[in-house]
């Protein structure tokens, strides 16, 4: 991270190590608004000062709308997440989206005072260089139409759903994934095991490869699958897994673990 300071703005810029600006400040004075909603504000501050987060204008078009279900025909742009309020202040969030599907953890915040309405910053985990194919129509309907024994197959779990564990598709929504083999490789890890064998630590599931197309680094759209299965004795024990809609190849599983210290 490296600081610089915008003069025509009066604008305190941080930088990621790539140059990618990922924090705006105006401590030391606030950008004033006429809007008369944090929203509308939001939305009048990234107009005057987005390009100092690397954004064009055809990227504010559709501030206010949400996310799509399904992949669209839209191009990169940011869509409303959330308007949270704390004492004095209020922060307006928006998704990174492409196709309408939100980016996995891409966004950007605007964080403004009350009384009247003046922007303090923003902050920024966009994605700069966001591009990919739109996968099938046929890609999509059949990851819509995802089972027990279609996932059982995608992760691996083919014997082990056969012989009784609990496995149950909760939902799933498409979204964006910029893959990282290295993320992969942690996350699938095995826990060790302690002197009297047991396995210690956070459960892990071993998955299959993905397909040999998939690269490191490059964006997919997947289907975000929530679904349980339980290591016994944790109960109830559920997860997430990303699947590539093209290949089916999970691209990342993670477990979330209820009532489990």
């Amino acid at each position: 991270m490296f600081e610089e300071f915008d003069a025509r703005t009066k604008t305190k810029v941080i930088r990621d190590a790539g140059g990618t600006a990922r924090v705006l400040s105006h401590t030391d004075q606030y950008v004033t608004t006429d809007a008369q909603s944090p929203q509308l504000a939001a939305h009048d501050y990234l107009s005057r000062y987005g390009r100092l987060l690397g954004l064009r204008q055809e990227h504010l078009k559709n501030l206010s709308r949400s996310i799509e279900h399904e992949p669209t025909a839209g191009d990169v742009e940011y869509r409303y997440l959330s308007e949270k309020h704390q004492f004095d202040m209020s922060t307006v969030a928006f998704h990174q989206t492409c196709f309408g599907l939100p980016v996995w953890e891409a966004g950007l915040s605007v964080t403004m005072k009350h009384n009247p309405l003046r922007v303090v910053g923003a902050r920024s985990t966009l994605h700069p260089k966001l591009a990919m194919k739109r996968p099938h129509g046929m890609d999509i309907a059949r990851l819509k139409a995802l089972d027990v024994k279609t996932l059982a197959k995608y992760l691996g779990l083919d014997g082990k759903a056969r012989r009784g564990a609990p496995l149950s598709v909760n939902s799933q929504r498409f979204m964006i994934y910029q893959h990282d083999e290295t993320r992969l490789r942690h996350v699938t890890a095995r826990p060790p095991k302690t002197a009297s064998g047991i396995l210690s630590g956070a459960p892990s599931l071993p998955l299959p490869s993905v397909h040999s197309s998939i690269r490191d680094g490059r964006h997919y759209v997947v289907s975000a699958v929530h679904f349980g299965f339980d290591f016994p004795p944790i109960r109830p024990l559920y997860w997430v897994a990303l699947i590539e809609a093209e290949t089916s190849s999970v691209l990342l599983l993670r477990p979330f673990i209820d009532n489990v210290t």
